[in-house]
């Protein structure tokens, strides 16, 4: 599961980085920020989750 939601923002942010480069707007940088810290977050929540259930 965590595979597939790596694969998921970091296809994201990667679509963002190209349609930068191709446009040159700088919001698809921001929207791959976002992504970045939204992916950021969602691994160190995943990560709490398994070590508390591990700890269980």
């Amino acid at each position: 599961m965590f595979r597939g939601l790596l694969f998921a923002f970091g296809a994201g942010i990667v679509v963002c980085a190209l349609l930068y480069f191709i446009s040159g707007r700088t919001r698809y940088l921001a929207w791959a920020s976002r992504l970045f810290l939204a992916g950021l977050g969602t691994g160190v929540v995943f990560f709490a989750v398994l070590l508390i259930k591990r700890l269980i």
